[in-house]
């Protein structure tokens, strides 16, 4: 019987030892913008805005391996990357937060941990703010690593008192493992205190779990808001698969409302996207987007959420037949940008619903006021279009009536043209007049602008494109060839007065549009200090060598100062840059 004992206490510890990432080697150095193995506590982004995202790993790991995703070829997806390139998270820099944690940690404990993970949040050098000089700030925890936050929380209210925390509890056991506690002996044995520290009933965790219970319930931190999320199954595949998990929904949900299961995650996997599409990367985007950042509610404001709801025709002979539809669970997706009552500077993903409509959660204007919006539709294969015609479809409203018993308006549209209040708008809106439509493209983008070099139309030929941010969302076996390009530079002093750029693609004389957007319609943010970085993807375009037996690839920019969730354009234009 003790034989057998210690046979599966050394099974259950060396698989979690394993998966870890403590036994296997670390994972293959091909994503160069990871920390080395066991570097904790560092930026991986700084951005001007007074905003940060701090990631807080788990036991036996570190910032390198946890949130890191090892494809079957040996690719790396890293989370903290998946985020830098998503702009939808433009506002917020990126901290890899840490403590000390190994096989041999022996009495390091949960407060130990708290309390270095405090002083390197407290640090600073030079003229560069801490994490604690920002006013909003996310922690993104995952198993122990939710536990050290919560324990500094705590114990360190007055410093996070007038700051908004937004808290991810991730697989985080607050109430102890029963894992844990099968391998008493182990850790007795190892002198493991933070191991010992993970069982159930616990002191630690006990008066831990009272102590952050009675804060959030008592608000002691006014601006703290939450989520928490479990994992799917056991981390073992097989029969082992549908024992019991590592950290169970009764020990990972206690604090916050609306908690989720992440489907088809173990307790590792389960903070390692491998692109947009994964569950925790959608938790942590919906969280930021309508927990943490809601919109501005005005007076006139119907009670939230409002919601949009459009149909889409095509227009005859717009669209070739062979036009590659970027599909999610069979449904055509779009790609949506707001213009007013504010501008959305990163574009929205709406997939076609069962009703055959498309539906956004919206701030309507005030009476008299208008809607706009421009969407397009999404590929996943290149196309060669001759058809000439726009691609960009306008949806513009004028809210007619305060309406405050309403919950939606829809509209009809007619793809790469525009929308018109349709036969189920419950009478709140009425079409923009004709000259308002694509108002601020027409503004903004007019062919009077237009460089020179890039983004005209040659004998109205153009490739539609999905961008690199949309291929990363393609499961791997579907997903077409690509190369990705990475363009940098060092400071741009010259665009000093600049925060955000726009760009035109051409390959071999021909536009290329990313995800059907023109040149120039879309912006990405610029700090001149930082220099200009732009990612972008090109798959084969018919390549030929068509030019002295090379392809040409030309890139154009031009840069903005730009008036933060404005609905009066760019306040200031510089000058086009053509690389």
């Amino acid at each position: 019987m003790q034989i057998a004992k210690s046979v599966c206490l050394a099974v259950v510890f060396g698989t979690l030892l394993c998966v870890a990432g403590v036994i296997k080697p670390s994972l293959a150095d091909i994503a160069p913008n990871r920390p080395a193995a066991g570097i904790n506590n560092l930026w991986y982004v700084t951005r001007s805005k007074n905003a940060v995202i701090v990631f807080v790993h788990g036991i036996l790991s570190d910032s390198r391996d946890a949130w890191a995703y090892e494809g079957d070829n040996g690719s790396i997806v890293y989370w903290p990357e998946l985020l830098r390139t998503d702009s939808k998270f433009d506002d917020y820099s990126i901290y890899l937060g840490g403590f000390h944690t190994a096989v041999d940690s022996r009495n390091y404990g949960m407060r130990d941990a708290a309390n270095q993970l405090f002083a390197s949040l407290s640090f600073s050098e030079g003229n560069e703010k801490s994490i604690l000089d920002h006013s909003k700030i996310i922690f993104v925890t995952h198993s122990t690593g939710g536990i050290v936050v919560r324990h500094m929380l705590v114990r360190k209210k007055p410093e996070f008192r007038k700051k908004k925390i937004g808290l991810l509890l991730i697989a985080s056991p607050s109430l102890g493992s029963e894992y844990a506690n099968l391998i008493t002996d182990v850790l007795d044995i190892a002198e493991h205190q933070m191991g010992k520290e993970l069982q159930q009933d616990n002191g630690v965790l006990v008066d831990l779990d009272k102590d952050f219970f009675n804060m959030v319930s008592n608000r002691e931190l006014p601006g703290l808001t939450g989520r928490e999320a479990f994992e799917h199954h056991f981390v073992l595949g097989g029969v082992l698969k549908f024992l019991r998990q590592i950290v169970p929904v009764d020990s990972a949900v206690r604090y916050f409302a609306e908690p989720i299961q992440l489907p088809q995650t173990n307790h590792f996997t389960a903070v390692k996207p491998h692109d947009l599409s994964h569950p925790a990367y959608v938790l942590l985007s919906n969280f930021v987007r309508l927990k943490f950042e809601p919109l501005p509610q005005p007076a006139c404001a119907t009670p939230y959420p409002f919601n949009l709801k459009f149909s889409v025709t095509d227009r005859d002979d717009t669209l070739p037949e062979n036009r590659f539809d970027y599909l999610h669970d069979g449904k055509p997706i779009l790609s949506l940008k707001q213009e007013k009552p504010f501008r959305e500077n990163r574009r929205r993903n709406l997939a076609r619903e069962d009703d055959g409509n498309y539906e956004k959660s919206i701030q309507l204007p005030c009476v008299g006021q208008e809607f706009e919006a421009q969407f397009t539709r999404k590929v996943s294969d290149a196309r060669l279009d001759r058809s000439g015609r726009s691609l960009v479809t306008n949806l513009c409203f004028k809210r007619k009536k305060l309406g405050l018993h309403l919950s939606f308006t829809h509209h009809q549209c007619i793809e790469g043209g525009n929308c018109e209040p349709g036969a189920y708008d419950p009478d709140i809106a009425e079409a923009c007049p004709s000259g308002d439509q694509g108002f601020l493209h027409k503004l903004i983008f007019s062919p009077a602008h237009a460089s020179s070099h890039v983004g005209s139309m040659v004998g109205n030929e153009r490739w539609t494109v999905p961008s690199l941010e949309t291929l990363s969302t393609i499961s791997p076996n579907q997903r077409p060839g690509y190369t990705n390009f990475t363009m940098r530079s060092g400071p741009m002093p010259q665009f000093a007065d600049a925060d955000r750029f726009t760009t035109a693609l051409m390959v071999n004389g021909v536009s290329v549009l990313e995800d059907g957007w023109p040149a120039h319609s879309t912006s990405e943010p610029f700090n001149h200090q930082e220099g200009l970085r732009y990612r972008f993807a090109i798959q084969n375009l018919g390549f030929s060598g068509a030019v002295d037996g090379k392809e040409l690839i030309e890139v154009s920019f031009r840069f903005f100062l730009c008036k933060s969730r404005s609905n009066s354009g760019p306040r200031k234009r510089s000058d086009n840059l053509f690389v």
